[in-house]
């Protein structure tokens, strides 16, 4: 058989691997979370355009993706949330690195600056994305 399932619309604009995890995004907006060791879905977030990238952390336990829009968003699929990386003035994100120790702390490159920002859960003021340098 093929992977995703032959009768899925081929449309993947995007895809990541981790150890435990398969990402992949599309052009309806989707984004995948395939858990490679029980070789099955276990999170799927529907997004209002058309998804361009996917990164994950290295454990896949959040991932940043990138809309047609332009707009950064941090997934959490446990949560099933989408958060809004503010304040990058609508420049294409094409890259993403997450910090290993800081596990919050991810960079976004959009081939004008790298911006470092970081991701609180539980503060206050809910869940939370900072832009704290470009």
């Amino acid at each position: 058989g093929s992977f995703p399932d032959s009768s899925e619309v081929r449309d993947i604009t995007s895809m990541a691997l981790t150890p435990d995890f398969l990402l992949f995004a599309t052009r309806r907006g989707t984004v995948h979370f395939f858990a490679l060791t029980d070789w099955a879905f276990v999170s799927e977030h529907r997004h209002k355009e058309p998804v361009v990238g996917v990164f994950p952390n290295e454990l896949g336990t959040r991932a940043v993706f990138v809309d047609a829009s332009n707009g950064a968003y941090v997934f959490n699929p446990v949560k099933e949330e989408a958060l809004l990386v503010p304040d990058l003035g609508g420049s294409a994100i094409v890259a993403v690195l997450w910090d290993v120790i800081e596990r919050g702390v991810f960079v976004l490159y959009d081939r004008r600056a790298f911006h470092v920002c970081c991701y609180a859960q539980g503060t206050m003021a809910g869940d939370t994305i900072e832009v704290v340098a470009s």
